[in-house]
């Protein structure tokens, strides 16, 4: 499906397309997508925090994070409530408690969230 161009214009210019690519990039289909779930799978991770090195890394990761979403011109609470979600659902897949249809579904939601600021879909 091609996409007209005053609509590919629209979702680059739109608030919140640096959370839509953080959403599409854990909730997302391709291979890639499951790649990245694996590896932000916080739990795996939460031991190496408290190597003074990992842990450095990790505060400077999350800083540019941080200012990546301060300006995506979303309020700063939506962010918070559509990237825990994000995170979360991209955890309890990579413990196989999420199915690909329960992903999409996740995903869809939260790209509405984070472009409409409501679900287009009543849930």
């Amino acid at each position: 499906m091609r996409r007209s161009s005053a609509t590919s214009t629209c979702r680059r210019t739109t608030p919140g397309r640096w959370l839509r690519a953080y959403v599409r990039a854990l909730c997302g289909e391709s291979s890639q997508a499951v790649a990245a779930r694996d590896f932000t799978a916080v739990a795996s991770w939460g031991g190496l925090h408290a190597l003074p090195a990992v842990s450095a890394v990790s505060d400077e990761h999350s800083a540019w994070q941080h200012d990546r979403f301060a300006v995506d011109g979303l309020g700063a609470e939506r962010i918070q409530v559509v990237r825990r979600a994000a995170e979360g659902v991209a955890l309890a897949a990579s413990y196989g408690e999420e199915d690909e249809a329960s992903i999409g579904t996740a995903r869809r939601l939260l790209l509405a969230l984070a472009t409409d600021g409501t679900f287009r879909t009543p849930i």
